[in-house]
């Protein structure tokens, strides 16, 4: 579809109770899903309290499904989709700056929300010949490479804080699981032992588990994996395979619409201070 299609409102063929998500959405009724609005989050707790002073069961895996949040430990899991995206966030503002979408290589080409690539990043050899102490050098470390993963629950109870006697059955729970920083690595490894033993991801069951670290008086927690057993990917498997593919398809059509609209600004500003310039001369 070209822009000028992608731009045209469409009659409709039918407005049914079984057309409602697509008529809503096409006649400006349903925007689309909000951010918080996508699939239950995977994370490894990094905080020992919350805001509130509570203790958290540090270096367990959190799982926030539903508007509350739960509490795993070496959780079984299907892995059915490793994407990869670069994003910068702004911890102060609690915002976003720049995203990619999301690519299954890291060979891809990372459209951005800036109307760039990659949000700016540079290749290793570039970020280090910047001055240590330059702006840019700061600006390039900001900017965060994630694996993220998609995959459902096999088998694990989570437990609420608010209830801790009484754990909830999460198996059949699906996922997303942003994976960057000290983690990126092992979890890559993970991959990379699978695809050399030629095992399909999708089809075995993984234990995920966390291992301690102390920097200083800093302790952190990375993600470890290892495969339990294999078992076969069903018509259900199919579907929810389905769910996470739309998913991914709809954040990267969100991307490259901001995208195209920063790089339009873009040529417009740089029309403009060629205007100007040649005014001047």
């Amino acid at each position: 579809m070209n822009i000028e299609q992608n731009n045209m409102l469409v009659l409709p063929d039918s407005i049914g109770d079984n057309d409602f998500a697509k008529i809503a959405q096409s006649f400006g009724q349903d925007d689309g899903p909000a951010e918080n609005a996508r699939l239950p989050r995977l994370a490894i707790e990094q905080s020992s309290d919350d805001d509130e002073g509570n203790r958290l069961p540090k270096g367990d895996f959190r799982l926030r499904a539903e508007g509350s949040t739960f509490y795993l430990k070496k959780p079984q899991v299907r892995l059915f989709i490793r994407v990869f995206g670069y994003d910068v966030y702004n911890a102060t503002e609690g915002e976003w700056g720049c995203r990619t979408v999301l690519k299954p290589s890291l060979k891809d080409e990372f459209l951005d929300t800036d109307g760039g690539l990659k949000c700016g990043k540079l290749s290793k050899a570039e970020v280090d010949a910047l001055e240590d102490t330059s702006i840019e050098k700061a600006l390039q470390k900001s900017i965060k490479c994630s694996q993220v993963i998609y995959g459902v629950v096999e088998r694990g109870s989570g437990t609420n804080l608010s209830d801790p006697d009484n754990p909830v059955d999460m198996a059949g729970t699906p996922f997303i699981w942003s994976v960057k920083g000290s983690s990126f690595i092992p979890i890559s490894n993970f991959f990379r032992s699978l695809t050399k033993q030629k095992k399909l991801m999708m089809k075995e069951v993984v234990e995920l588990n966390t291992k301690r670290h102390k920097n200083g008086t800093v302790v952190y927690y990375t993600a470890d994996a290892e495969t339990k057993n294999s078992v076969d990917f069903d018509e259900d498997n199919k579907t929810m395979l389905k769910v996470f593919i739309d998913d991914i398809n709809d954040y990267n059509s969100f991307i490259i619409k901001e995208y195209r609209k920063a790089a339009k600004l873009q040529s417009t500003s740089d029309e403009l201070n060629v205007d100007a310039e040649l005014q001047v001369a």
